[in-house]
Formats: structure tokens, C-alpha cells, sequence
């Protein structure tokens, strides 16, 4: 996957910023953040957030995983590049 895009351009992004963004997402409700997430293919979740501190810590540590992924070479040989 890093060869189709650079991943540690993510670090630059401002989760302050990103949060407002978010923020305007039709799914919210109120002051809580809604999103859809998925924990594999077909396993789709829904999760709420109460608190900007939390989404942002979590979108931080997110990024920064993202940011730092290396692909072994055994998950390299299941990925279909879908």
C-alpha cells in the first residue's frame, strides 16, 4: 500500500481542524459525533463520541498508526488491492 500512497502525510494533518469538519457530518446528532466504522469486511459499527478530547486523541493515535503501518509480507499476499 505505500506504494500507491505516501501514508506518512497523515502526521501533517490537523485533527483540530479535522474534528470541525467532521463536526458537520449529517449523522450527528446534537453535540455527539457520529461514525460508521468497520472491523472487517461486512462488520460495520456504529460509534459515538460525547467528548472532541477523545475523538481527537483517538484520530491522533489513528493517524500516527496509519502514519507507521508496514504491510508483512503474508498480509502483502492476502491483500486483493480492493
Amino acid at each position: 500500500m505505500s506504494k500507491i500512497v505516501d501514508l506518512s502525510e497523515l502526521k501533517k494533518i490537523n485533527a483540530i481542524q479535522f474534528l470541525e469538519i467532521v463536526k458537520k457530518d449529517k449523522k450527528n446528532k446534537k453535540n455527539q459525533i457520529r461514525l460508521i466504522l468497520t472491523k472487517g469486511f461486512g462488520k460495520m459499527f456504529m460509534k459515538d463520541f460525547n467528548n472532541d478530547l477523545k475523538f481527537i486523541s483517538l484520530l491522533k493515535k489513528y493517524f500516527h498508526y496509519i502514519a507507521n503501518f508496514k504491510m508483512t509480507s503474508s498480509q502483502a499476499r492476502g491483500y486483493s488491492g480492493q
